[in-house]
């Protein structure tokens, strides 16, 4: 596996980086719950900023525990689907301002699963979120394309950019050792 380090996180940038993602979403979280009513089930009013926020918090955890934080990703869209397919009002408000199946914060977990796990345990957790993120039993214009959007996307870009620094690398060392010989 890689990633692998001693600290909560590997470096200084890193901890900002989670940090200010954890903050950004939480902000965009309370912004959509205000314009949200509240959820109307025994839960509480506040259950779906609640189950958003706790994912938002998982973030600060990604980058020594990134399977556990997409697991508990998956773990909220699947009591949000739940809610809004069986008991409207449960996880989720009845008519929310954002039509979205997933935790805001999906796209940061799915791009630093790319980067810091295996690749299958990656593509099969970004795939499961894809899955509810988009409901193919149920297409729809208003939520197939944002779920493409918060998990392909974000795990195709953070491969490219890897594979690119890949060869940027390779590139140079070639360069360095044909400059030595």
């Amino acid at each position: 596996m890689r990633g692998k380090h001693t600290g909560m996180w590997p470096n200084r940038r890193e901890a900002l980086w989670l940090t200010a993602a954890s903050v950004l979403f939480g902000g965009l979280d309370l912004l959509v719950h205000g314009m949200s009513p509240p959820t109307t089930g025994w839960t509480g009013p506040h259950a779906a900023l609640l189950l958003q926020l706790s994912v938002d918090v998982s973030l600060l955890f990604l980058a020594r525990f990134p399977v556990q934080v997409a697991s508990w990703a998956l773990a909220v869209a699947v009591l949000m689907l739940v809610s809004e397919e069986f008991a409207p009002g449960l996880f989720t408000p009845v008519q929310p301002a954002a039509h979205t199946a997933l935790p805001f914060a999906t796209p940061a977990i799915t791009t630093n699963l790319v980067r810091l796990t295996d690749r299958r345990r990656a593509f099969l957790l970004i795939g499961l979120l894809a899955v509810l993120g988009t409901r193919p039993w149920h297409p729809s214009w208003d939520i197939t394309p944002l779920g493409v959007v918060n998990t392909v996307l974000p795990a195709l870009a953070a491969l490219y950019l890897h594979a690119r620094r890949e060869l940027l690398n390779s590139l140079r060392e070639r360069a360095e050792r044909a400059e030595r010989e």
